[in-house]
């Protein structure tokens, strides 16, 4: 791993139901970026909200995330019971997961920052989790909080010939809401040539 810090990043089904940032999250985290996590119940709520919404996706993103090796967190019924009044009640779930991850620390890797991805961020109460060892953040600010602490992982994973498909790439993640970390990962390109 590229950096002393371990990032610990707990996803939310809003996250893992989408197959292109999908794809490149594992792939990131494949290159030792971050360490991903989720719950039973988040990959549980990935199944029926795919199979019931987006019925298409369902295989792959289950492929996807089943691909990731020691991702599910042991949540227990402390970790539920803290979670009640951070948030929203149908997320209860999904910050005990994040609380869980914070709970168990790094397991020996270093010092841990655990974040919890969500496109939601108006059903968690941030403050609460912070306080708690937790921050709450979107997609776009998880992917510079990456290309912070382990640069050359995520750009070792992505291919940039020929140029038109590195270019297609961009614009697909900045479709995504992957903006600034376009931009960033264009000016990193930019930097070592």
């Amino acid at each position: 791993m590229e950096a002393e810090l371990v990032v610990t990043a707990v996803l939310d089904t809003n996250v893992l139901m989408r197959v292109r940032l999908m794809q490149f999250l594992v792939g990131v985290a494949m290159a030792g970026a971050f360490t991903p996590r989720w719950s039973a119940s988040i990959r549980e709520e990935l199944e029926v909200t795919c199979g019931r919404e987006r019925p298409n996706l369902l295989e792959p993103l289950i492929e996807l995330a089943d691909s990731v090796p020691d991702v599910l967190l042991p949540v227990n019924a402390d970790d539920l019971d803290l979670a009640k009044g951070g948030c929203d009640v149908k997320d209860e779930h999904v910050l005990a997961a994040a609380l869980c991850a914070a709970r168990s620390g790094s397991d020996g890797l270093g010092a841990t920052r655990v974040l919890l991805v969500t496109e939601n961020l108006k059903d968690f109460d941030a403050p609460y989790a912070l306080a708690r060892g937790v921050e709450v953040m979107g997609v776009d600010p998880f992917g510079l909080v990456l290309l912070e602490v382990a640069p050359m992982a995520v750009l070792r994973t992505i291919d940039r010939q020929p140029p038109e498909r590195y270019d297609s790439y961009l614009d697909q993640m900045r479709g995504d809401g992957l903006l600034r970390t376009a931009n960033r990962i264009e000016e990193l390109f930019a930097e070592i040539g």
